[in-house]
């Protein structure tokens, strides 16, 4: 994906997979902390703290998808869930009306 984005950067398919392989790593990463029962509560909120850091990654390549495709109901799902999971609850029903309008 990355070698296509350095192509052709606005390429919305491009974008929506390489933030989908980011966010799919990041949740593997918070169900294996979920599962692990040995974690401190401070070790687990600085792990949550980072998985919350590498989502965010995707965030860029999501936005990049949703200024070429600006209905793509995809991405706005994907970025919905990223502002859930921060707990940014002003941006996540700012998507949400997006997503309603799209449909």
């Amino acid at each position: 994906m990355l070698n296509t984005l350095a192509i052709d950067p606005d390429y919305v398919e491009a974008n929506l997979n390489t933030a989908a392989i980011i966010m799919n790593m990041a949740n593997q990463a918070l169900m294996d902390l979920n599962g692990d029962k040995s974690v401190s509560d401070a070790d687990y909120n600085t792990r949550v703290e980072t998985i919350k850091a590498d989502m965010g990654k995707a965030v860029p390549y999501l936005e990049k998808a949703l200024s070429k495709d600006p209905n793509n109901t995809n991405t706005l799902s994907n970025l919905k869930s990223y502002y859930i999971f921060i707990q940014d609850e002003d941006k996540a029903n700012e998507i949400q009306a997006k997503l309603e309008a799209a449909r």
